[in-house]
């Protein structure tokens, strides 16, 4: 079985921006197109009255029937006769999500923007996904078009010194698009740091450590796809501000979740802000130094699950 790109349908605006930015990456990719859309089994069990619980359920699994419905013909625009499969899925979305993306090369998720309040009141499907998938997340903010293009890939850098599969894997993005690359790193004293380190540990002396790692790895791999234009970026500032600068010229940015002993999954603080706020699609990669075992909570999900797959 072939993998194929996976895309979370909610019905939203947001989510049929997700589709048709997945959908001209399965043509391009050659790829097949999973739509996925997850009816939470939790909210229905904690909220519904026992005799009320079908009818609700019932209404639910009509309107994620309309959503597929409606984002199968928004991928069919792009993708023509090209095959199409939707899904329906009980149970919570992320580890739904989570689970499916075994099965898949990439995920792609919408990023309505909304406001704080509503943010802590639902939580965040999108960096619960990209936190924990072992497969890599694509998130498209609601203002993405396919007309703007801007022919540049951005390598978002944390950790220069093991930094080498993520830019190679940069550089099979660039040369796929046929863009150029741009592998950026940045970084400040920490708030908490007295200004008297500056005069210790002068700032120039990591950002010219950084800059030579970054040569040094872009140089190991860039004999691979010597097809593809990159430099070099070393920044002083606050990472997430200068990768959303970055973001505006970009078509996509690329960062590494940060590795963990135990497979938890976990989202910096930058991570985090760019999902949220990058004018570009964001892409998350599983950090290469994690362990690579099933989420042991997701195989304590215990809750309602039922999927039927479509192919047409």
């Amino acid at each position: 079985m072939v993998n194929g790109i996976l895309v979370g349908v909610d019905g939203s605006e947001a989510a049929l921006t997700a589709v048709a930015y997945a959908a001209s990456e399965a043509q391009r990719q050659d790829l097949p197109l999973h739509l996925l859309h997850v009816v939470a089994a939790g909210w229905l069990l904690h909220r519904a009255a026992p005799r009320s619980l079908g009818s609700l359920a019932d209404e639910y699994q009509r309107g994620g029937r309309v959503a597929l419905a409606e984002a199968r013909r928004s991928a069919r625009a792009i993708l023509g006769n090209q095959p199409v499969a939707t899904s329906m899925q009980t149970g919570d979305r992320v580890r739904c999500l989570v689970r499916a993306a075994r099965e898949e090369s990439l995920v792609v998720l919408g990023n309505e923007r909304r406001g704080l309040l509503d943010r802590l009141v639902t939580g965040s499907v999108v960096n619960g996904v990209a936190a924990h998938s072992p497969a890599p997340v694509i998130v498209v903010p609601d203002t993405w078009t396919p007309t703007t293009v801007h022919d540049r890939v951005v390598v978002g850098v944390k950790d220069y010194d093991s930094c080498e599969g993520l830019i190679r894997h940069g550089l099979a993005v660039a040369a796929g698009r046929g863009a150029r690359l741009h592998v950026l790193h940045a970084c400040d004293y920490p708030p908490a740091y007295d200004p008297g380190v500056a005069a210790v540990v002068p700032i120039d002396l990591w950002l010219d450590e950084a800059r030579a790692a970054l040569s040094a790895a872009l140089s190991g791999v860039a004999g691979e796809f010597p097809q593809v234009a990159a430099d070099i970026g070393v920044e002083q500032g606050q990472p997430a501000r200068r990768l959303l600068l970055a973001s505006a010229r970009a078509d996509l940015l690329l960062l590494e979740r940060r590795g963990h002993l135990l497979p938890i999954g976990h989202l910096g603080g930058t991570a985090r802000a760019l999902l949220r706020d990058a004018h570009c699609p964001v892409e998350v990669l599983p950090a290469v130094r994690e362990v690579r075992s099933d989420d042991l909570v997701l195989e304590k999900d215990g809750g309602i699950e039922k999927a039927v797959l479509h192919v047409d």
